[in-house]
């Protein structure tokens, strides 16, 4: 098992976010993203490291409170 197999390069995690890589250079570039690895002056993104990064995202709209109209 190659060693690298277990990253994403740039473009393979922007096509799984449904981004454009510039979007994830955004993410980079305002630490907003997943934590990012650099080989070769390349990012690559741990596929566990982004699992964990989506899980914290995770948001439960039923406990979010009702706005405007909220009986």
């Amino acid at each position: 098992m190659p060693l690298l197999d277990d990253y994403y390069t740039d473009p393979e995690f922007a096509r799984e976010m449904g981004v454009k890589t510039r979007t994830t250079k955004s993410w980079r570039d305002n630490r907003t993203g997943p934590p990012v690895t650099f080989i070769a002056g390349r990012p690559r993104y741990r596929k566990e490291a982004v699992r964990q990064w989506l899980l914290a995202r995770e948001i439960d709209l039923s406990k979010r409170a009702r706005r405007r109209g909220a009986a």
